[in-house]
């Protein structure tokens, strides 16, 4: 069975729903009673056009009413420890950019979701999220294929322009356009249709058996706190990273440490700290200390407190600083003092913007760290859904999250499925 043929089936539920939405059925008892009206009856459909306004402003006004009382935030109690009161430079966001992150950020107060409601919402936000990549992408192969009656050099030409474009890279789209046309050639193919649905079988057949980890679960320890590393370059959306993740475990019952290892940046500490107290968990800072230090009695406190999971911020920094790339190292090393298996995951953060330099990101940072698995932000804001592949390509690392809104609920771990049915077909 080809992908797409497999995506459309799996997710056919999406189409039903859509459907039942725009089409609800009437039932035959409710078109008799319609047909047995008596004369000067009046029913909802024919009430008055008035009448139907008035009712109608009735219940916006009661929906406004309780939507205002839905949103009205409540006081947050949580404690912040050990923060730090030094002023902040002016480099770091002020305190009215922060809290209008945060209330943006903030789901409004509702019931429990079902599983098959939570998984409907995630489903949701991968058709979102990926919008602009299925434009930049699926929807050019499309035209191409519909501005080409056969398959000739120059529609190869244009389709490794469309895959080099969408961040896919040169070697591999190289590689995809040559398997391709060698089972199209063997398989008789010269509907450029049927190629463009068989490289997709390529490219994602590919990504799933490439070498390396498949896994994109975090790795918990079995015993004792599971200690994340989060790095990254200046700019990628770290701290806010961060956050996200601590309220992701902390809904799900786990006690959470975030550490500020990002120490002299200014504004750095505060800016984690506002978050730590919006979602509700705790902070260890220290400014203008040595960050290898600060984790040393991190995972300390989280052993003797019983912390399940310790969150490292550490500073943005670019790749070619090797000062900053030991400094790395140096808190990797501490960390295994305490806990030897530390850190269980070291995840490194990628704007999706960047493109083929957080290849290059991730080669340099992965001489400095054991890395474990990437983090996308940003994917709702690029029209190049290929850096995926392209770092699975070169890397043969998982993505484990992948940034799709602003949201604090918008980061999902990776789901490879939901991913292609957002890149390649939405609704």
């Amino acid at each position: 069975m080809g992908l797409i043929k497999f995506l459309k089936e799996k997710f056919a539920h999406r189409k039903e729903e859509k459907e039942e939405k725009t089409s609800p059925a009437v039932s035959n008892e409710e078109n008799k009673t319609s047909s047995e009206e008596k004369p000067g009856q009046i029913n909802e459909e024919n009430k008055p056009l008035e009448s139907q306004k008035d009712e109608i402003n009735t219940s916006f006004d009661k929906t406004l009413d309780t939507t205002a009382k839905a949103i009205t935030p409540k006081e947050d109690t949580a404690q912040v420890k050990e923060v730090s009161s030094q002023p902040v430079i002016s480099e770091a966001k002020d305190k009215t950019t922060l809290n209008n992150e945060a209330e943006a950020s903030e789901k409004n107060p509702e019931e429990p979701l079902s599983d098959k409601e939570k998984e409907k919402s995630i489903e949701d936000k991968y058709v979102a999220g990926l919008d602009k990549s299925r434009v930049g992408f699926t929807e050019r192969l499309k035209k191409l294929a519909n501005s080409h009656k056969v398959i000739n050099q120059e529609y190869f030409d244009n389709l490794e322009r469309i895959l080099i474009e969408a961040d896919v890279g040169v070697n591999l789209s190289l590689e995809l356009i040559k398997e391709t046309s060698i089972e199209a050639s063997a398989k008789s193919i010269t509907d450029p249709n049927e190629l463009n649905d068989l490289l997709i079988d390529k490219m994602f057949v590919g990504y799933a058996n490439r070498g390396g980890s498949f896994q994109t679960e975090l790795n918990f320890a079995k015993e004792g706190p599971t200690v994340v590393l989060m790095c990254g370059v200046n700019g990628v959306g770290k701290t806010t990273t961060v956050a996200k993740l601590a309220k992701k475990y902390k809904d799900r019952g786990m006690k959470v440490l975030l550490v500020a290892a990002d120490t002299f940046r200014a504004g750095a500490v505060e800016q984690l700290a506002f978050w730590a107290k919006k979602v509700g968990v705790d902070i260890l800072t220290r400014p203008n200390s040595d960050p290898a230090s600060l984790c040393y009695d991190a995972l300390n406190k989280a052993k003797a407190e019983g912390y399940q999971l310790v969150l490292v911020d550490t500073a943005g920094r670019l790749q070619n600083k090797k000062g900053l790339m030991d400094e790395l190292s140096k808190i990797v090393r501490v960390m295994k003092k305490i806990i030897p298996e530390a850190p269980h995951e070291s995840l490194l953060v990628i704007d999706a913007n960047t493109g083929q330099n957080g290849i290059d990101q991730a080669s340099v940072f992965r001489d400095s760290v054991p890395l474990t698995g990437i983090v996308i932000t940003k994917m709702d804001g690029t029209s190049k859904g290929g850096i995926i592949l392209s770092i699975r390509d070169q890397l043969a690392l998982p993505v484990k999250f992948i940034g799709l809104g602003e949201k604090m609920d918008d980061l999902e771990e990776f789901d490879l499925d939901k991913y292609l049915y957002g890149l390649l077909i939405g609704e």
